[in-house]
């Protein structure tokens, strides 16, 4: 079961309703335990939610945004991983991971440069760190930023969260390299550098940011 508690706005933000959301719009195929029920209520000026999942066959992979040392996993995770993914950007939503504004504004304060946000937007996961995420049997969790977001958002922020785990990284960037490579998938990986930069900017993750500003040294012209 999980639960969910918001203050007086709570219920019409829109991660209270993603979860929900994303359990009727997903195809059948993408991998994740489903809603099975869900009530809402208030108190004392609070709003709650608590919703009902199947159970899942095994847990997510990581405690934390970053994939545990030795991680080994088969191939049909990765290609399962892929078609999901790309199942996932067919889906079709007006609901916002990013927006193109909020882009417009962090990229150039942490790439140091100006960067054309005209880019393609699919769905998206929308926050696919290795907690969100099962094996060996592949499930997608936590659903509740999922939304539009550039091409590619999702396989670029397991890429960039795993950057201290140079062997982990380096798998997912040869299952996603052909991705990585065309000019949507290096914007969606300067998107969520300048996103994890602004992260550490708030004094989170400050192992990240070496390796972040390597890639972005690397990525940029």
């Amino acid at each position: 079961m999980s639960s969910v508690i918001g203050g007086k706005n709570a219920r019409f933000q829109a991660t209270w309703d993603g979860p929900a959301t994303a359990d009727a719009a997903m195809p059948a195929g993408v991998p994740r335990p489903r809603l099975l029920d869900s009530e809402e209520w208030t108190q004392d000026g609070y709003y709650y939610r608590a919703e009902v999942y199947q159970r899942a066959a095994n847990g997510s992979l990581s405690t934390s945004r970053r994939p545990p040392d030795g991680l080994e996993l088969p191939t049909y995770w990765w290609t399962s991983l892929r078609s999901s993914l790309n199942a996932i950007s067919r889906v079709r939503t007006d609901r916002y991971r990013i927006r193109p504004d909020y882009l417009r504004f962090i990229m150039p304060l942490h790439l140091g440069t100006s960067i054309s946000t005209q880019t393609r937007w699919a769905a998206a996961h929308g926050d696919l760190v290795w907690s969100n995420i099962g094996g060996p049997r592949l499930y997608f969790f936590d659903w509740e930023y999922w939304g539009l977001a550039p091409v590619g958002f999702d396989a670029a922020v397991l890429y960039t969260s795993a950057l201290d785990n140079p062997e982990v990284a380096r798998r997912v960037w040869a299952a996603f390299q052909t991705l990585f490579e065309s000019p949507e998938g290096r914007f969606a990986l300067l998107a969520a550098c300048a996103i994890w930069l602004e992260r550490v900017s708030e004094d989170m993750f400050p192992e990240l940011e070496e390796p972040l500003r390597s890639l972005v040294g690397r990525l940029l012209p």
